[in-house]
C-alpha cells in the first residue's frame, strides 16, 4: 500500500523537475539567441526606396522597413541596445544596492536610517514616471543617458532585497566565528555577509533585467527614450503608424523584446521555484 501511494509522487516530482528542465532550457535558448543577434548584428546596408515596405525575401527574411532598408539588421542591433542597456543598468543598480544594503543591514543605527531614507525617496518615484520628467528636459538622448537615468530610479529594490538579507544572515553562527577570531568589520561583510546573502538576489536579476528592458522600449516606443541614428526596439516599433497595415513584418521587434522579456522572467521564476525555501 505504502509503495503504491509513493509512485504517483515520484511520478508527479519527474514531471516537474522535466517541466522545470524544458522551461530552463527554453529561457537559455530564446537568451543565447537573441545575444548571438546582437553579438554579430551587421551594420545596416543601402537603403533602395523603392524597396519601401517590401515584404519577406530569402535574402531579406525580416522585409524592408519605409525607407527601403533591410530590416533584418536593423532588428539585431535594436538587440545589442537593448540588451546592453538591460544589462548595464542591472549591473549598475545592483553594485549600488548591494554596497548599500550589505552597509545599512550590516551596521544599522543612524546608517541604516540614512540609506533607508534615502532609499524610500527614490522609490516613492515610479521608474519611468521619473525617467519621463527627467528625459522631457534633455535633448540629447544617448545610450549612456539613458543607463544612467535608469540607474538612478532603479537601485532601491535591490538595496531593500539585499539589506533584509544581510540583516538575517549576519546572525548567522559563522559571522560570530569570524568576530571573534578577531576580523575587522569590513572583512566580515564583505568576505562572509554579503556572499551568503545574495540568494535572492539571483532570483530578482533575472525579472528586474527583463523590466529594464521593457522600460526603455516604452521610453523609445512614446518618443522620450533614445534618439536616431541609434537603433533600439522601441524606436523601430515607434515608427511603425500606419505602415503596420501595409507591413506586418514590422513588427517583428515586438515578438524579440517579448520572447526575450518571457525568457528572463520564466527564468526567475525557474531559480525561485529550485531554491528551498526556509
Amino acid at each position: 500500500m505504502r509503495r503504491d501511494s509513493v509512485r504517483p509522487l515520484r511520478r508527479g516530482l519527474a514531471v516537474g523537475k522535466g517541466l522545470e528542465d524544458r522551461r530552463v532550457v527554453f529561457s537559455l535558448g530564446v537568451i543565447v539567441l537573441i545575444s548571438l543577434m546582437a553579438i554579430f548584428a551587421p551594420g545596416p546596408g543601402p537603403c533602395l526606396i523603392e524597396r519601401s515596405l517590401a515584404a519577406p525575401t530569402l535574402s531579406a527574411p525580416f522585409g524592408f522597413d519605409v525607407q527601403g532598408c533591410n530590416y533584418l539588421p536593423q532588428v539585431m542591433l535594436g538587440a545589442r541596445t537593448s540588451i546592453l542597456i538591460g544589462l548595464a543598468v542591472t549591473l549598475l543598480a545592483s553594485t549600488i544596492g548591494i554596497v548599500l544594503g550589505g552597509v545599512s543591514g550590516f551596521f544599522g543605527g543612524w546608517v541604516d536610517t540614512i540609506v533607508s531614507r534615502a532609499t524610500d525617496i527614490v522609490f516613492s518615484v515610479p521608474a519611468i514616471v521619473g525617467a519621463l520628467l527627467l528625459f522631457g528636459f534633455l535633448d540629447n538622448r544617448s545610450v549612456l543617458l539613458v543607463i544612467g537615468v535608469l540607474t538612478f530610479f532603479s537601485w532601491p529594490p535591490v538595496v531593500s532585497l539585499v539589506r533584509g538579507a544581510v540583516i538575517e544572515t549576519r546572525e548567522s553562527a559563522f559571522v560570530e566565528s569570524a568576530v571573534a577570531l578577531g576580523a575587522s568589520k569590513a572583512r566580515v561583510l564583505f568576505r562572509h555577509v554579503i556572499p551568503n546573502s545574495l540568494r535572492p538576489l539571483f532570483v530578482f536579476l533575472p525579472p528586474f533585467a527583463a523590466s529594464i528592458i521593457s522600460m526603455e522600449a516604452i521610453l523609445s516606443f512614446v518618443g522620450a527614450g533614445l534618439q536616431l541614428p541609434t537603433v533600439s526596439w522601441g524606436l523601430l516599433l515607434e515608427n511603425l503608424g500606419r505602415d503596420l497595415y501595409q507591413a506586418p513584418h514590422l513588427l517583428i521587434p515586438g515578438f524579440f523584446l517579448a520572447a526575450l522579456v518571457y525568457a528572463l522572467v520564466l527564468l526567475g521564476d525557474v531559480y525561485q521555484s529550485s531554491v528551498p525555501q526556509g
